[in-house]
C-alpha cells in the first residue's frame, strides 16, 4: 500500500474513516478547518497538511467528509 490517502473532514464521522484506513495499513495526509482535531490520526503516525490543496498527490485518492456543500 504505498499510494497516500488523502482525507479532509475530521468531524465525527472523518475521524473514525479515517482512524480505520490507517489501522488496515493505508498512509493517510490529513486536513480539517480545526488542526486539533487531527492530533488522534498524527499520533497514528497520519501527516497533516497545511491546507486543503496539499492534501492529495497529483495520481492520489481524495476523501472528502464534509457536512455540506458550503464545507467543499
Amino acid at each position: 500500500m504505498n499510494k497516500v490517502i488523502g482525507f479532509v473532514g475530521l468531524g465525527n464521522m472523518g475521524l473514525p474513516m479515517a482512524s480505520n484506513l490507517i489501522e488496515a495499513g493505508y498512509t493517510l495526509r490529513v486536513y480539517n478547518r480545526t488542526a486539533q482535531k487531527a492530533q488522534p490520526l498524527i499520533a497514528q503516525g497520519a501527516e497533516l497538511a497545511d491546507n486543503p490543496a496539499n492534501v492529495v498527490e497529483p495520481d492520489g485518492i481524495a476523501i472528502t467528509m464534509l457536512s455540506n456543500d458550503q464545507a467543499l
